[in-house]
């Protein structure tokens, strides 16, 4: 499937204005979710990132000594991305695929496919495609690491607040962009059944203080060995 021109140019509008109202609405966190991700990145690792945008993790990444390539169907968002490498961490090699996810074929495997706040375009039958796709794609011993809205927790009004928190930005970015509409995933249960395994989640906090209402998932690609 070749990527909508509503969904290029819609992000294409918003290169400048993407980064800062994340880190607005959520008071820090999505930042503190790149951060958790970047962290578990090791010097050496081919990482893949879906969704790329910005290039804000593949920055990081590459600072790591991390081997970076970035997927992205904005050419306008990958332009960003090139100029934030070149500034940031001069001299990287970087791959840049302005292509859809779902045409991607790595020509080599990667160690990690990273996917930040990216599955949350999507309706939720694609997520588990495209998480399963993810599987496939990864090396031997592979990992996936994925930054996104928790599910919902709590009840009552602590449940219909997180819900709010999840639609405003969800129902505005579906309307410039042409992203799906839905309720929040539940992606911890996605990928154990995409068969990724030794899955771990941690909760990050709306403004550092909040309720956890992001996470951080890592799996492995289920041939991994396990540790003794």
């Amino acid at each position: 499937m070749s990527p909508s021109p509503t969904r290029v140019h819609g992000y294409d509008r918003l290169v400048r204005l993407y980064d800062p109202l994340a880190a607005l609405w959520s008071g820090g966190g999505i930042g503190a979710c790149h951060r958790i991700v970047a962290d578990r990145i090791q010097p050496g690792e081919r990482v893949l990132f879906a969704g790329a945008g910005g290039g804000r993790d593949a920055v990081a990444a590459v600072r790591r000594g991390a081997r970076a390539s970035l997927l992205d169907t904005s050419p306008r968002m990958l332009a960003h991305a090139r100029r934030r490498l070149e500034r940031r961490a001069p001299g990287a090699a970087v791959e840049l695929r302005q292509e859809d996810v779902r045409d991607h074929r790595p020509p080599t495997p990667p160690d990690v496919v990273v996917a930040c706040f990216f599955l949350n375009v999507f309706h939720a039958d694609e997520v588990k495609a495209l998480l399963g796709r993810f599987h496939g794609w990864l090396s031997p011993g592979g990992r996936l690491l994925i930054a996104d809205f928790a599910p919902l927790r709590g009840s009552g009004l602590h449940r219909h607040l997180q819900r709010l928190h999840h639609d405003l930005p969800m129902h505005t970015f579906a309307a410039l962009t042409g992203n799906a509409r839905h309720p929040i995933h539940e992606l911890g249960a996605a990928v154990a059944s995409a068969g990724f395994t030794r899955i771990e989640r941690r909760g990050v906090r709306l403004g550092g203080r909040g309720p956890c209402w992001y996470e951080v998932i890592e799996a492995h690609r289920a041939d991994a060995e396990v540790p003794a």
